[in-house]
């Protein structure tokens, strides 16, 4: 990097942590204000995109540190892993538990990239064994992954409601197959960081697209960098070209293999890319302007990513936590699956019994980031 690079950087860096120090003071003394400096730090990201001239010359000054993200040990044994899984995530009796496994590897890729990953790797010797069953090695999988259900929230029948209607959808396809379909079926991503979450998107979009269950999976990105490892379609087209690259994906045949697999799925038009300000924004879903409204219009379902999208699913709102989730997302005009890791004081869904085991465990379990939610909204009846 030129040395302008690096004092804009420094600068930027130290600006944010600045901002994040003062959204911590208010959160202390109030939580309802605690948007004042949130807000404050969207305003700040849209300037530097303005001063920069981000729409016509596409400069991030966070390009290296979402590299680095992509590239860290974690991220790559955690490429590595997903990668080496991904001929058992194609098997259709054990849809269900791909489609489960892969929802709960899209919920904890929203914590931090920096996240320290818990691997457990190294086979066991049933796992050397040639004629080991698929169920097996998913466990073990599940484990070394670092995929967990107890640090789920809310009632686990979300889950099973997301994973139900992601069946139905493939179902109902089956039902037309080697028929003309009019109107190709659609799910979405609203997107939240690069480094394993996105990994983790990308894997959910390729499960949906080779099982059947959907035409294409439409990603909506922020129009411009917002925050130091928020996605933009050029981290996600980077992403998937990092791993179909044999020589950037160090070679290793699995990992090229997924990568290329993802790239296919670009040529053929089966992942859309779409940016607005509007993800980079601070405005309640709920007010989500009409070409949004039409651009999410006809999606069987929209996954929405990530803690920030999270509190403009809530509005920005103080929620009594037990607050059922339904009602509260009850305004989303198309059915809407919320998935969200606890990263600052705001939620809805979560019982006094959850709230007081989180408690119990992890006395910081609302700003940690090691709790989550899978939650629905929306009417999901006529899928």
């Amino acid at each position: 990097m030129k040395e302008n690079e690096i004092d804009l950087e420094n600068f930027l860096l130290e600006e944010y942590a600045r901002l994040k120090t003062l959204e911590e003071e208010v959160r202390s003394r109030d939580i309802s204000n605690s948007c004042d400096s949130y807000e404050q730090q969207l305003v700040l990201f849209q300037s530097i995109a303005k001063a920069l001239d981000y729409s016509k010359n596409g400069m991030d000054p966070f390009s290296q540190r979402k590299f680095a993200a992509l590239t860290s040990k974690s991220c790559t044994q955690y490429i590595h892993e997903i990668s080496n899984k991904i001929v058992d995530f194609l098997d259709e009796d054990e849809l269900e538990e791909t489609l489960r496994s892969v929802l709960l590897l899209a919920l904890w890729g929203t914590r931090d990239p920096e996240y320290p990953f818990q691997f457990q790797l190294g086979k066991t010797e049933s796992e050397n064994e040639n004629m080991v069953s698929i169920k097996t090695r998913r466990k073990s999988f599940d484990k070394s992954i670092g995929i967990s259900r107890r640090q789920i929230l809310n009632n686990e029948g979300d889950l099973e409601d997301v994973v139900n209607l992601l069946i139905k959808m493939k179902d109902n396809r089956n039902v037309v197959a080697g028929k003309s379909r009019s109107n190709p079926s659609r799910i979405d991503i609203v997107i939240d960081q690069v480094g394993h979450g996105l990994v983790a998107d990308l894997l959910l979009a390729h499960v949906l697209i080779t099982n059947n269950i959907c035409d294409i999976v439409r990603f909506h990105t922020r129009a411009y960098p917002c925050g130091i490892y928020g996605a933009t379609i050029i981290d996600i087209t980077g992403h998937i070209e990092q791993m179909a690259d044999p020589q950037k994906a160090n070679d290793i045949w699995s990992v090229h293999h997924f990568g290329d697999a993802l790239r296919q799925h670009v040529f053929k038009g089966n992942f859309e890319f779409v940016d607005d300000s509007f993800w980079c924004d601070f405005t309640p879903f709920w007010d989500m302007p009409d070409h949004i409204q039409e651009r999410l219009a006809g999606s069987k379902l929209v996954f929405v990513k990530g803690d920030a999208n999270y509190r403009r699913l809530l509005g920005e709102r103080q929620w009594p936590l037990d607050t059922l989730a339904a009602d509260v997302l009850s305004y989303w005009p198309v059915p809407v699956c919320a998935l969200r890791t606890f990263k600052a004081e705001i939620g809805c869904g979560v019982s006094v019994e959850a709230q007081s085991r989180a408690e119990r465990d992890d006395a910081n379990w609302k700003v940690s980031g090691k709790w989550g939610v899978v939650q629905v909204g929306g009417d999901i009846s006529g899928i």
